[in-house]
């Protein structure tokens, strides 16, 4: 099993896969990671891996298309934080 701390983040994003982020989905009460889930994860990790920081919500509803609203219904659970511990970012003190 990988590392995750007590709020849910991985403590070695190195050992993120899909598989991974299924399982932190299923703590955070997604059931079933859709296209919709898949492309704003993806999303999230590029623009981790690109500016070493979190996309902001406005970003990730730019990419995928959907309205806070929708977002926050496909990650219930803290909405943007939730996406971000699915994508498997470390836990940042700034959001």
């Amino acid at each position: 099993m990988v590392g995750i701390d007590k709020e849910g983040y991985l403590k070695n994003q190195a050992d993120w896969t899909e598989e991974v982020a299924a399982r932190i989905a299923n703590r955070e009460g997604i059931d079933n990671l859709t296209e919709k889930h898949w492309q704003i994860i993806y999303y999230i990790r590029d623009y981790y891996n690109d500016f070493n920081t979190v996309p902001p919500l406005h970003k990730i509803s730019e990419k995928s298309g959907l309205n806070a609203l929708e977002i926050s219904r496909l990650f219930p659970k803290e909405n943007i934080r939730s996406a971000y511990r699915v994508a498997g970012l470390p836990r940042l003190e700034r959001f």
